[in-house]
């Protein structure tokens, strides 16, 4: 697996400190160039994204999605995107529920779906509905809103959904990020007789950590995804190569420059970067130029494969990954 750059369609990055003013006329042209989407989860949620089209938009485009950090919002994480999409991907971000202008909800399914008692609230914040190992599953419901518009643009052969990608940092982002990854391999992939998963084809891990406030990591992704290419980036302080480390053992990640075994994960590789940061500070300051390592990484396993060649996808009625809002 050295050297192997393997590609991936998702994508879960942090924040660093404010905006400049010269760094948020770029955002602002990035923003520009993206098309506004607005999702409701099947829990009630209301997901505000943006989608950037692949510059040849067909069924060989390979689609990738970005997600940002606890805590912050997708803006961080449009630079990133924006690079992905002039590398040829198809590009879609999004904000998770309780940030940026994703808090408006649905108060009876997000109540029936979630469990809480009957109120009036209308809208939700991450530092007050996002504290527990109990509210963050449900975050998987986001990522599939966004998966569920990507099969809408694969039906209109813009993408080829079989060619997915996730890129994910920080320990709830890589939490998540796992979650939509046993769903797609483990969960059966169907609801009813329409199938629903196995279209990830990478997965990006930035600064991941065996667990996130008593939420632990997904490790068994089922015997399907044996095949997932998995790329994990760490710092090479103590603590991030600790938790990398231990990740990488369960899910059979050598580490690069390592010698190749029998038992290796095929396609995968474990990046080490010098220097303390973790998560989306890695990818902002592009340390030891990790952000063309993974964007190289992409354009290697995320390219037209005969073994996944594209096909209308039914979706389930009702959005069972959520469905389309008004923009």
């Amino acid at each position: 697996a050295t050297g192997l750059w393997t590609a991936v369609l998702v994508a879960v990055f942090t924040a660093g400190a404010p905006h400049s003013l010269h760094a948020q006329a770029n955002i602002d042209q990035i923003k520009s160039r993206a098309t506004p989407v607005n999702l409701e989860t099947e829990d009630g949620v209301y997901i505000k994204a943006y989608y950037w089209p692949a510059p040849k938009s067909g069924p060989d485009a390979a689609p990738v999605i970005v997600t940002h950090m606890f805590g912050r919002n997708q803006l961080d994480v449009f630079p990133f995107a924006d690079e992905l999409n002039k590398d040829g991907f198809a590009v879609m971000t999004f904000d998770y529920r309780g940030h940026g202008e994703s808090k408006d909800i649905d108060p009876e399914k997000y109540q029936a779906k979630n469990g809480r008692a009957t109120t009036s609230k209308t809208t939700i914040d991450y530092a007050t509905d996002l504290r527990s190992a109990r509210d963050f599953p449900a975050m998987l419901n986001d990522l599939l809103a966004v998966k569920q518009h990507l099969i809408e643009e694969n039906n209109k052969e813009k993408l080829n959904i079989r060619e997915l990608g996730l890129v994910a940092s920080g320990p709830l982002g890589c939490n998540v990020a796992l979650l939509f990854a046993q769903h797609e391999y483990l969960a059966g992939g169907r609801i009813g007789f329409v199938r629903t998963g196995g279209d990830l084809s990478a997965l990006v891990l930035v600064s991941p950590e065996r667990g996130y406030k008593g939420m632990r990591a997904v490790t068994d992704l089922g015997k399907d995804s044996q095949n997932l290419p998995i790329m994990l980036v760490s710092s090479d302080a103590p603590k991030s190569k600790n938790e990398v480390s231990r990740l990488a053992k369960s899910f059979n990640v050598p580490e690069q420059g390592a010698s190749e075994r029998r038992t290796d994960r095929p396609d995968s590789v474990w990046l080490e970067v010098p220097g303390t940061d973790t998560g989306t500070d890695l990818i902002a300051k592009d340390a030891g130029g990790i952000t063309e390592s993974i964007r190289g990484y992409l354009l290697a396993r995320l390219k037209p494969d005969r073994t996944k060649p594209w096909a209308v996808r039914e979706a389930p009625s009702g959005g069972a990954f959520g469905s389309g809002r008004g923009n």
